[in-house]
């Protein structure tokens, strides 16, 4: 329900955001609300004028490039985001490298798309060397 959305959403600026269960009450759509709730909470969608309808139909289409796979999905992709806000605004970040709101929009996005589309196969490079 919208009130206990909105219990998990209000944390979105502690280590224990809970990521699992946005997921779950969003019915697999903690990317697009933990997304949307930051390009807010900073400005941004104000800042650069970003069309309403546009920022929604953007969300959608980064948080449809996920593929269900266990780990390179869109819940970790939601948790990296939230993560990338934490270091940068609670953690300090922000205030200490005198970041932009061209950098904070640009590394929101960056932890939002990490692995758009990733293809869940295993690579050589990623395999131990023997």
């Amino acid at each position: 329900n919208a009130e206990y959305m909105g219990k998990i959403l209000a944390k979105i600026d502690d280590w224990d955001y809970d990521v699992f269960a946005l997921e779950k009450e969003t019915n697999k759509g903690a990317l697009f609300m933990t997304s949307y709730a930051l390009l807010y909470k900073y400005g941004l969608v104000r800042h650069f004028n970003i069309d309403e309808q546009v920022l929604v139909n953007f969300l959608q289409a980064v948080e449809s490039g996920y593929h269900p796979n266990p780990y390179h999905n869109s819940t970790h992709a939601a948790d990296v985001l939230q993560i990338t806000h934490y270091i940068m605004e609670p953690g300090g970040l922000k205030e200490t490298i005198k970041m932009s709101q061209n950098d904070c929009l640009a590394a929101l996005l960056s932890a939002a798309i990490h692995d758009y589309d990733h293809p869940v196969r295993f690579h050589s490079h990623l395999a131990p060397m023997c």
